[in-house]
């Protein structure tokens, strides 16, 4: 099953608690201003098999600038945000409404934004991760210039006398983190990708994966000028593209790179990599475990999409299906249930639904 975005697509996240709905970030070069425009869409599936359908609305903020990565997060127990990875090289928060009987499509307000990059001129704002520990209520992000970044997210709700509307939400994006991570030949490199490792390991770690062919570690309550540990060159022959930790197993993470290789790290010993498994055509663009930390779904940009089986025990990572009914570079993938994956493709603009069972 498959739709078409409106821009050319490089992103898709599954809405929680939304078992029909997925969101579509993308982005296109307005050749004229020299801007990179674009949106998130809201696809929500059909129960007769038709090709989902787009809801009008689309979500966009004041200055429209693309959206590179989304992610959902949490501030409190019925608050759930979508952060955006914008291409001006800030980050947008939009707060997600659930749907009702006479409402059947999720929707989501703009709240804030973030200034720009911590350069001038900014960076392209590439990776968001929420902490895995909500109550920690921060976000990551990488950008184009070599630097990763911590965001705190601070909540409060404006009140006024009745019988005016319900309190209005007010969040705060503070940056509280800035690492210079990654160069190449002297001069910055872009940080594809960062996320936060998992709580039972380090409640206050970052990975980050750069065009400099490193993986890097960063423990963010020490000093800064070095990583904890990085894994470089004699590993990965192109850049670290990706990486998705293990929801299971607190020590495991998985990798990608434009090598065209998924690698499983054990966080233990970074010197053995536990599990590989090449791709072969296909650079990695995007990694994620489903809810037992055993498949393993990735867009592998020419490649498609792929499932791979994990066995922790054997120490092995094999494919299990493979999908290549896009004809541009698989940027996006999320499962959207058990069994059932979603991706989407940048030129051809095309999203698919597929069986990954």
């Amino acid at each position: 099953m498959f739709n078409n975005s409106k821009l050319n697509a490089c992103s898709l996240e599954h809405v929680p608690g939304q078992a029909s709905s997925y969101v579509v970030g993308t982005y296109e070069l307005d050749e004229t201003t020299n801007l990179r425009m674009g949106h998130v869409e809201i696809h929500t599936l059909s129960s007769s098999g038709t090709p989902p359908s787009i809801s009008p609305h689309l979500l966009t903020s004041p200055d429209n600038s693309g959206f590179l990565d989304c992610k959902f997060g949490k501030v409190a127990a019925t608050t759930t945000l979508l952060a955006g990875a914008r291409a001006n090289g800030s980050i947008s928060l939009h707060m997600l409404t659930c749907p009702t009987p006479t409402h059947t499509t999720p929707d989501f307000s703009y709240i804030t934004s973030s200034d720009p990059s911590p350069t001038d001129p900014p960076g392209l704002c590439l990776s968001l991760d929420f902490d895995k520990l909500e109550l920690k209520k921060r976000i990551a992000s990488s950008y184009s210039n070599g630097y990763i970044q911590i965001h705190s997210i601070s909540s409060s709700l404006s009140s006024s006398p009745a019988p005016a509307p319900a309190p209005t939400l007010t969040l705060t994006l503070t940056p509280t983190t800035k690492i210079f991570a990654h160069s190449l030949f002297g001069v910055p490199a872009e940080v594809w990708s960062t996320c936060f490792a998992s709580p039972t390991f380090h409640s206050d770690f970052l990975l980050s994966g750069g065009d400099d062919s490193f993986l890097k570690g960063w423990d963010v309550t020490a000093s800064l000028q070095k990583p904890a540990f990085k894994v470089g060159d004699e590993e990965f022959s192109a850049g670290v593209t990706a990486m998705e930790w293990n929801p299971s197993n607190p020590n495991l993470f998985a990798v990608g790179s434009y090598d065209e290789s998924v690698r499983i790290y054990d966080a233990r010993n970074l010197k053995v990599v536990l599990a590989k498994q090449r791709v072969e055509g296909g650079g990695i663009w995007r990694l994620r475990w489903d809810e037992r930390g055993e498949k393993l779904l990735v867009g592998a940009m020419h490649a498609g999409g792929r499932v791979m089986s994990f066995n922790e025990t054997e120490k092995t990572l094999l494919t299990e299906k493979e999908f290549t009914s896009h004809e541009s570079m698989c940027y996006g993938a999320d499962w959207l249930s058990p069994g059932v994956a979603g991706t989407c493709s940048f030129y051809d603009r095309k999203v698919c639904v597929w069986d990954a069972s």
